[in-house]
């Protein structure tokens, strides 16, 4: 599915499609993820350990998310950032939330707010405001992006069987994630059976 149609990109498809169509990969990758056999591990496994782990990944991104609804002039919903002992279920749900919160904001809601004041909290220098436009493509987006790629190197390093056509898919095409898992998940069946193994 494209992100911007013909013409001038909007504040829209600048600042809210591409949060969507990331945390629409996360939620993918958090799909596949908890269909391995050492689903158990991932939560808190780091790419390196002087990283945080997985569920920290889920919770930053969706914290980064929600900021973006300061260019609808609404306040960043002060949800929890605790990252440790959450269930899969509880990283899905807070995925599709985000989701949800993005998509209420319509294009009318943040047209002309590309001055519009948007603070950017990140430890080494504190809270920062920037101007709407530069919030996005200065700081925010790829902030947010970083969380979704080292979520992605965490499931792939612990054999979450994801591609590139995994993380681009909800950029380029509507796609039917939980329909693509288990298709996943039944391609590896049948080579198993194949190969003389049982099927789980």
């Amino acid at each position: 599915m494209p992100t911007t149609g013909p013409g001038p990109i909007t504040m829209h498809e600048a600042g809210i499609k591409p949060f969507i169509h990331g945390l629409q990969t996360m939620r993918l990758i958090v799909q596949m993820a908890r269909e391995v056999p050492n689903a158990d591990e991932i939560p808190t496994t780091r790419l390196f350990p002087d990283m945080l782990p997985f569920s920290f990944q889920i919770i930053a991104a969706s914290e980064a998310a929600c900021k973006m609804v300061q260019l609808a002039g609404q306040h960043v919903p002060e949800w929890s950032s605790e990252f440790k002992g959450l269930s899969w279920d509880d990283m899905t749900k807070r995925l599709d939330d985000t989701i949800e919160l993005l998509q209420k904001i319509t294009p009318e809601d943040v047209k002309g707010s590309e001055e519009t004041p948007c603070y950017f909290d990140f430890v080494p220098i504190g809270k920062t405001y920037y101007p709407g436009k530069e919030f996005i493509f200065g700081v925010n987006y790829a902030h947010f992006m970083f969380h979704v790629v080292i979520a992605y190197g965490i499931a792939r390093s612990k054999g979450v069987p994801l591609g590139k056509a995994n993380y681009l898919a909800s950029y380029v095409q509507p796609w039917p994630y939980d329909v693509y898992a288990e298709k996943i998940k039944a391609e590896e069946e049948a080579k198993a059976l194949e190969n003389g193994a049982p099927s789980s």
